[in-house]
Parts: structure tokens; sequence; C-alpha cells
């Protein structure tokens, strides 16, 4: 591979949320940290109340030597110039205290490229990217059901997907209920296949699901996650084989945010069966930070996240990152 790989990046973003009033708020387009914070902050205001608002973003690429020259047959430019031109609208709609409304449009497009889209990636040009109905059962806890987006930890198993164009999203059901120190989430999702055209997104026959204990405080600045994650799939392929996958993914993530000593580890291992193969797999990970005051800190990570090593025995010891934002660059 003699070819030596560039690419710029030019990103502008504008994020807007209407209640009455023009302001700004980067997180109008999709409410990602709503279910962080307690479900009784979500429903605050007058009855009825209407909000709406999204985001506006242009992402210009210029690569040279696109993935080091090595393109398919099919692409005719391996020096591509694309824009991908993002719209996200959200409106919120609270009809009682105990009951919301949720919706978002999706429309992505990709200019100048003349290479094939990536329908996954690069373009949608009209979808429901949300709308869920969310209730609140109990003084603690709520329930969501419909369309919407999900993610976990660093987004290394379940993501939002924020780099690409079309950000993931899922249709089923999540539960949440909040403790003192910790929240627990029991959830049933499908993932959705986005496609370039208008309004044809399908429901994938994949299906994951599981409970998600995360935030709980185990002392002044640490916090543990457990979780257990099942996925079913006929979609995967390993070895260049196709065929039925169940496998069960648990793990422990430690966190420490704060102080000269900050670090994050992750351990998951991963057990089932794809067609007459066991599953015997890991991931590891860590982040390792010592800052001595607010100028300069040295950090230590990795990712291991590792293959099939033999072809000829009764195991599959690769590891299924599931819906996790790309790997590259954060795996060894």
């Amino acid at each position: 591979m003699n070819n030596k790989s560039r690419i710029v990046f030019l990103v502008c973003s504008l994020f807007f949320s209407l209640n009455g009033q023009a302001q700004f708020s980067s997180k109008s387009r999709s409410e990602d940290f709503a279910l962080l914070q307690k479900y009784n902050d979500t429903l605050q205001a007058k009855i009825p109340t209407l909000t709406y608002g999204g985001e506006i973003r242009e992402y210009l690429q210029d690569y040279t030597n696109l993935n080091f020259g090595q393109t398919p047959s099919s692409f005719t430019d391996p020096n591509p110039i694309q824009l991908w031109h993002r719209i996200l609208l959200n409106s919120s709609l609270k009809l009682t205290n105990q009951f919301r409304v949720f919706g978002q449009l999706n429309s992505t497009f990709r200019f100048f490229n003349p290479n094939p889209i990536v329908s996954q990636v690069d373009q949608n040009e009209l979808a429901i990217h949300q709308l869920f109905l969310e209730s609140k059962i109990s003084k603690n806890s709520m329930l969501r059901v419909g369309k919407m987006e999900n993610f976990y930890g660093n987004d290394r198993l379940m993501a939002n997907r924020e780099g690409p164009n079309n950000r993931n999203t899922y249709v089923g059901g999540l539960f949440r209920t909040f403790f003192p120190k910790a929240s627990i989430d029991v959830f049933y999702l499908h993932p959705m296949i986005q496609k370039p055209e208008f309004l044809n997104d399908e429901v994938s026959e994949e299906s994951i699901s599981g409970l998600y204990l995360q935030n709980w405080k185990i002392g002044k600045t640490q916090s543990l996650d457990i979780y257990g994650m099942y996925l079913q799939s006929n979609l995967r392929e390993y070895m260049y084989q196709k065929g039925l996958e169940k496998r069960l993914t648990t793990g422990v993530r430690l966190v420490k945010p704060s102080g000269h000593w900050q670090y994050i580890f992750e351990n998951a291992v991963q057990t089932g069966t794809f067609n007459d193969l066991t599953i015997r797999s890991f991931m590891s990970i860590w982040e390792l930070v010592y800052t001595s005051n607010n100028k300069w800190f040295f950090a230590f990570s990795g990712t291991y996240v590792p293959g099939d090593k033999d072809p000829n025995d009764h195991y599959l010891g690769t590891f299924n990152t599931l819906f996790a934002k790309p790997p590259f660059g954060q795996t060894v």
C-alpha cells in the first residue's frame, strides 16, 4: 500500500430550540441527555406545552487517496470532495405531568462525490428519525415506547454515532427507574436500516435486549456500570459466513472523572452461539489520566477487541461491538 491518505474536514453546525422565544441549545436535536436527569425534569413546564427545535450541520470533507487508494471498482474518483448536509427538526408535546410525545424528522444529503452512496452513513432524504411516547410510571420511573436513539457508556456497545451523516436509531421500548445512587434501564430494541430514499427505512430483524445499571456511586468520585445485553441476529458475517447469532454480552465499567488521577476501566465478556460454533470472546478498555493542574495532563488509553484465532476449532473468538461507534483509531 504505497499511497498516502489525507482527509481534511470542515464542520459547521447550528442548533436551535424554540419555546416562545429563540435561543441556542446544543441539546435540542434529540434530547440525548434527558434520560440522564430525573424524569420530573423533563415535565416541569405548564400544561399543555409544545417545544420545537433542531440542528443544521454542514460537513465538508476533502479526500486524497480515499482508503489509501484501495477502493472498489465501482468507485470512479479516488480523491473526492464531498459535502454532508444534515437537518434534524424535533418537537415535544407535553400533554400532562405524566405523559408527552416526542418526534424528530431527519433529512441528509451527500453532494459533489460521484462515488456510490453508503446509505447507512451518507444520505437519507427524509425519515422519521424519532417518534416515541414517554410516560411517568411512578415518582422515579418512566417508560418510552416507539422509535428512539439510545446509547450507553462511551458509545462502545450502543452509540448515537454522531460522526456520520445519519445517526443510529431503534424501535422498541425502554424502562428506566431512578435510585438515590444509580439508575437501571431495561430495554428491548430493533435497530433501523436507513436507506437513501424518501421515507423508506426498515426495521431490522436484529434485536437487542438487556439490563444496564449505570452511575452507581461507589465512592465520592467513582461510579460503576454493570450491564448485560443479548443480541439475536442473522445479519452478521464471520469467516465469510452468515448464520444465526445468539450472543450475550456482560460487562462492568469503572469511572473516576475527577481528581489528579482519572480513569475508565471497562471489561466485557461474550458468550453464545453462531451456527454450530460456541462464542467465547472479550473486550478490554483502559483510559488512565494524570493531571497536576489545568495546564497539562498525561494520558494512556487503549482498547483491545480481538478477532477469531483459529478458524478450524469449534469456537468463535471474534468480539461483536454490537452497535458501537467505529473503533478505528482507538483499537489495538
